[in-house]
């Protein structure tokens, strides 16, 4: 999208987008050395996927918190995602009623924000984490071994071969030929180091080149557009919502809150 669009979109002139960058770097700059490194950079891209979190959990609690109560029940998630059909699926039903009863750590039959972000998030909960883990073996590990093999993993796939081939050594994160409980930990955390860490290179080198190091204020303004529709400014939603992301920095201009829209 050319820059031009993508101002209009955001709703701010291209001196305000530099003005608010030029804010934004002392807070990413945390050595105050005046380039960004790849492990700023890294650590930036964990607060603002944290937070992005966050949001969305919050936005997803409220909306199926049908009744306000500011608590979310078995029946408002069942009706959430399955609605009508929650009655043809007793499997399914079974299913979320398994990973509920795991999430709600105080046994209240209710889950509050922070347990219903692990529902979500597995990740983040080391039960749930081991449920996961646990159902992925059992159903691809025939020899009960803890870890899947080629052989197994290709198993019951009706996917062409040099599809499956390329999916299992992107899994096979050491190359030796099996995918284990560290291997599918890494898939299923899509906040965890391994993930940020891709994000960030991938992040540096589309922007800025492969042999790319360090990163001036410069650097980023030069590249206005495509910092702009990256992550590092979350698609610049980051730029018309400070306040969200909890950044302690002040722009000239009045901060827009999303329900002023």
């Amino acid at each position: 999208m050319p820059f031009n669009s993508a101002s209009a979109v955001l709703g701010l002139s291209s001196d305000e987008l530099k003005d608010r960058i030029t804010k934004i770097f002392p807070l990413i700059d945390t050595d105050g050395d005046g380039v960004l490194s790849r492990d700023e950079i890294v650590e930036w891209l964990r607060r603002i996927n944290e937070k992005v979190t966050q949001r969305q959990t919050r936005l997803e609690y409220d909306a199926i918190d049908k009744d306000s109560d500011g608590r979310v029940t078995l029946a408002e998630v069942r009706e959430s995602y399955y609605g009508e059909n929650q009655h043809e699926d007793d499997e399914a039903m079974a299913d979320v009623k398994k990973r509920f009863e795991v999430a709600d750590k105080d046994q209240d039959y209710v889950l509050s924000l922070v347990e219903f972000e692990a529902l979500m998030h597995p990740s983040k909960d080391e039960d749930l984490m081991k449920l996961e883990l646990d159902e992925i073996l059992n159903a691809q590990d025939k020899d009960y071994d803890r870890k899947i093999s080629w052989e197994e993993f290709r198993s019951d796939q009706d996917e062409d071969v040099k599809v499956l081939e390329d999916e299992f050594r992107q899994y096979d994160r050491d190359g030796d030929q099996y995918i284990d409980e560290d291997d599918i930990r890494a898939l299923l955390d899509d906040q965890g180091p391994e993930t940020v860490e891709k994000d960030a290179d991938e992040l540096i080198a589309d922007t800025f080149g492969p042999e790319a190091s360090s990163i001036s204020l410069t650097s980023l303004l030069e590249k206005l557009d495509a910092v702009v529709q990256s992550r590092l400014t979350d698609y610049g939603e980051l730029l018309r919502f400070p306040a969200e992301y909890d950044l302690t920095v002040s722009f000239d201009e009045p901060i827009i809150q999303h329900d002023e829209l």
